[in-house]
């Protein structure tokens, strides 16, 4: 995928911002690791989208606790110099490229860079980390799309792709079935683990009003007139309304990416309810112990992941539409103060990749 010279203008300033001298210390990490396999974590975010920075934090304790530290290549980094980068590694190596739900028809310029990823590293080792696959048959670059994303597949001779929802799973089975591994895991950003003096902290906050936090992009289904006629019932009944989001600023350094993560969860921890349409801010709300009502988005990765990770957590509801959240569902989910102990059930599931990458070492 070939970068205009704005996008790569703009690439470079990013990465300036937020990774300076990134490329260096990737070349530099790679030399000091010759002659023994070295793992990448490849499109990692700079850009304000927390729910991606969670992600990776969760990639880089599981990677670190199960294989060693990995080397971190950010999507910008890649965008400039993703091919020089390829050139420096062997067979043995492992490409674990980022999860979440930018695979598919949605996000176009993020499907390509997923397949070029793919292309590039087709010697390797590639572990694709838990993602939504949402290739709409509506969509004018479904064929295009899909054909493209098979033709790269079928040159990686090696690669493992891990899905979050049983729908993405079944149609990456069926279309791009020809030798290659497929496991059903939960979203990795369920695995974060913030220090326990961290809720500890959090635990002593007093909780109270409501954290509103619903997509303005192309993912989301409510229309702004119901949202707002939404607001004005809350606020009739009431309410203290807090107005949030998982987007900050336009840049996250890496240096900052623990700091914006932690304090986003102990800004959600505060309140006593968090109603959102983000398959993050769920989760965020999981990892604070707050309770959440939450609603699906276009790819239908919330109801994904809820349906299969998260439906016996007593503190998460799904529901269908904005006019099931009335007064009484409210009062009653912020009722559920009890604590979900879910994380050690998420890391059990990922025993089996981590079974599978230890199979492809011994190869």
């Amino acid at each position: 995928m070939q970068l205009t010279m704005k996008k790569r203008a703009i690439a470079q300033v990013k990465l300036q911002l937020a990774q300076p001298m990134s490329f260096h210390r990737v070349l530099h990490a790679l030399k000091q690791n010759q002659g023994k396999p070295r793992c990448l974590l490849v499109g990692t975010p700079i850009h304000g989208n927390l729910g991606d920075h969670l992600l990776t934090l969760s990639a880089i304790q599981y990677l670190s606790q199960n294989f060693g530290t990995p080397i971190e290549v950010s999507m910008e980094c890649f965008m400039l110099h993703g091919e020089e980068i390829a050139r420096q590694l062997n067979e043995q190596d492992f490409v674990f490229i980022c999860g979440g739900g930018w695979m598919g028809t949605i996000w176009k310029d993020d499907e390509l860079r997923l397949q070029q990823m793919i292309t590039l590293f087709c010697r390797q080792k590639i572990v694709i980390l838990p993602q939504t696959a949402f290739y709409d048959p509506k969509s004018p670059d479904y064929d295009s799309l899909l054909s493209s994303m098979k033709q790269a597949i079928s040159k990686a001779e090696r690669i493992c792709f891990t899905f979050r929802d049983q729908k993405s799973y079944d149609f990456a089975r069926r279309e791009f079935s020809e030798g290659k591994s497929y496991l059903l895991l939960p979203d990795n950003a369920l695995l974060f683990e913030p220090d326990p003096l961290f809720y500890g902290r959090l635990k002593q906050e007093k909780k109270e009003g409501i954290y509103l936090c619903l997509r303005e992009d192309c993912e989301g289904k409510i229309l702004p007139a119901q949202k707002q006629a939404f607001y004005s019932m809350l606020r009739q009944q009431g309410y203290v309304l807090k107005q949030g989001s998982t987007i900050d600023w336009k840049i996250v350094p890496t240096a900052l990416r623990n700091w914006r993560i932690r304090k986003k969860i102990f800004e959600i921890g505060k309140s006593k309810l968090m109603i959102t349409d983000r398959l993050h801010g769920m989760i965020f709300a999981v990892l604070a112990g707050t309770p959440c009502i939450v609603l699906d988005n276009e790819s239908k990765k919330v109801s994904g992941v809820y349906g299969l990770w998260l439906k016996n957590c007593p503190q998460i509801m799904l529901a269908q539409e904005l006019s099931e959240i009335g007064p009484q569902t409210i009062s009653q989910m912020m009722d559920k103060t009890e604590d979900i102990q879910i994380q050690p059930q998420q890391r059990q599931c990922y025993i089996q990749l981590t079974e599978e990458i230890k199979r492809w070492e011994k190869q």
